[in-house]
């Protein structure tokens, strides 16, 4: 996969792989945390304040234009100069994990569908990001099963 950027819920969604940066990174894929922050629904000047919050140090990346491959270039609006925070799919599930907003579990879903026909994409990310999504679920019933009682 290469230079991917997908919508949700209409916000733009910038998703870079290791083919897409000439940086090395631990994990899969690389999303720009103020996209997530935004989808997130945290307040917009704080979006990736926000996500950074959760994140450790060596699963955010600052990309710069110079990091980034000729084609995501062509096809992609430019960074900004001083760089712009990235974090790794290992972050992204830290985040998720934190974030009490509801909307994850639409995200959670679209990111699998997206990455599901990716060849490059291995499976350990996809069963993460289920198992994630499995737990959020199970979390979700048992808080419904709860306030039902009441």
């Amino acid at each position: 996969m290469t230079n991917q950027l997908t919508v949700f819920q209409g916000q733009e969604v910038m998703i870079l792989t290791k083919e897409d940066v000439n940086v090395d990174f631990k994990g899969d894929f690389l999303i720009r945390a103020k996209d997530v922050g935004i989808v997130l629904e945290y307040e917009t000047s704080n979006a990736t304040k926000e996500v950074l919050k959760f994140c450790k140090k060596d699963q955010i990346l600052t990309l710069k234009n110079s990091n980034i491959s000729l084609s995501v270039k062509s096809t992609y609006r430019k960074l900004n100069n001083t760089g712009e925070a990235f974090i790794t799919n290992l972050a992204l599930n830290r985040v998720f994990g934190k974030s009490e907003n509801h909307s994850k579990i639409g995200f959670m879903r679209k990111l699998c569908h997206l990455f599901k026909r990716q060849v490059d994409m291995s499976v350990m990310t996809i069963c993460s990001l289920i198992h994630t999504f499995r737990k959020l679920m199970k979390l979700q019933n048992y808080c419904s099963s709860k306030l039902l009682a009441q």
